[in-house]
């Protein structure tokens, strides 16, 4: 295989990219209902509300649809917000309250959160992954390549798990993705030939499961 074969990354043309790291999921990832009371409460919210997968949602050929969402509020350094020229982050917030009001509320709320056990501080504002302000996602690259079809995989698999998606759904990082929907390239990694050589490649993890975020 390695002598006749080529690799995949001179086919596609493109390294694997992984899932959006929000840093703090309760904020960023809804459910269908939150999702529609968002959007009836502001229209724009729609705009930024995109279909999601986990890791565990990611199967051969396919996977049933989830019934959540990821607010796609992409760091202003990656996107043109009324909010990305502000001088401060008052001026910023106050900007983001009015183009987006219901998500304004939603994301307030996460804020700053304090352990009623503990004391500590968590929230938007206190993760390690975000963008220019507290209300935004980590600078990304390829936002646009969720959008287009692609072929998802997972992390950690037993069996093999790849399959092409074409509706522009968002993952987080237990999901990893090839900027490709040709048929092909998820046939030939859903072989048991592909299996076969994945075996003697890709790392091992707990209970022989394959580890993919290196391959």
């Amino acid at each position: 295989i390695q002598q006749r074969g080529a690799p995949l990354k001179s086919i596609i043309g493109a390294e694997p990219m992984y899932g959006i790291k929000t840093g703090f999921n309760e904020a960023f990832v809804i459910d269908a209902r939150t999702r529609h009371q968002l959007v009836n409460d502001d229209p724009e919210s729609a705009d930024v509300i995109r279909p999601y997968l986990r890791g565990q949602d990611i199967s051969r050929w396919s996977c049933p649809d989830t019934d959540l969402f990821m607010i796609v509020m992409k760091s202003s350094s990656d996107n043109q917000w009324p909010w990305a020229d502000a001088p401060d982050e008052q001026i910023a917030e106050q900007r983001f309250k009015k183009a987006f009001p219901a998500l304004h509320r939603h994301f307030k709320a996460f804020e700053e959160i304090r352990d009623l056990k503990t004391g500590a501080v968590r929230g938007l504002r206190h993760r390690e992954d975000q963008g220019r302000y507290w209300w935004e996602l980590r600078p990304c690259a390829y936002y646009a390549a969720f959008e287009k079809p692609k072929t998802l995989y997972v992390d950690i698999a037993w069996t093999p798990s790849f399959l092409v998606d074409t509706r522009g759904r968002f993952t987080n990082n237990t999901c990893y993705f090839l900027p490709t929907a040709s048929p092909d390239v998820a046939a030939s990694l859903n072989s048991p030939i592909g299996w076969w050589y994945a075996w003697r490649k890709a790392q091992h993890g707990k209970d022989e499961a394959l580890r993919f975020f290196t391959s």
